[in-house]
């Protein structure tokens, strides 16, 4: 199943659907298609092969569209999206507390949502976890530290 972008309409292609489709190809960026009893002209301006986005022309009129295969849609679902992909460079306590635990060691890679480190605060454990991607470079806190809060406790790279 593949998902199209045209314009801001989103629309669902299923490989009979492509399988069915009248298209008659030029041999260049040009493809004549039958829908119904209308013949349309679409011809590739554009594209972008690393986000699978392109600028067409049908009939004269410029249209962006976006494809997405399964594995992209799969990536999206699990929420690795390149678009959402953030890249930290520190870990900065979050509020004044206790240094309870390291869960990192310097070299260690960090996903987003991976746990960093456990704060005392208020009497409570906070996990707190990673808000990117990162290599951890170093650690600048030790087991059992008070923190203050905005103090920078990680350095990433």
């Amino acid at each position: 199943m593949y998902k199209l972008k045209i314009g801001s309409q989103d629309y669902d292609l299923s490989e009979d659907d492509i399988q069915a489709a009248d298209l008659i190809s030029s041999g260049t960026d040009e493809l004549s298609i039958i829908q119904g009893h209308k013949s349309y002209t679409v011809k590739c301006i554009a594209r972008d092969l690393d986000t699978k986005t392109y600028q067409v022309e049908i009939d004269g009129q410029r249209i962006d569209v976006a494809i997405e295969d399964e594995y992209d849609q799969l990536i999206d679902q699990l929420g690795f999206s390149r678009e959402e992909i953030k890249i930290i460079k520190d870990v900065k306590a979050p509020m004044p507390g206790l240094l309870l635990e390291l869960l990192v060691q310097p070299g260690d890679e960090v996903e987003t949502g991976s746990p960093l480190l456990i704060l005392e605060a208020m009497k409570m454990e906070n996990v707190i976890k990673a808000q990117g991607v990162g290599v951890v470079k170093q650690i600048l806190v030790s087991k059992a530290t008070p923190v203050e809060k905005g103090q920078i406790l990680i350095e990433m790279e």
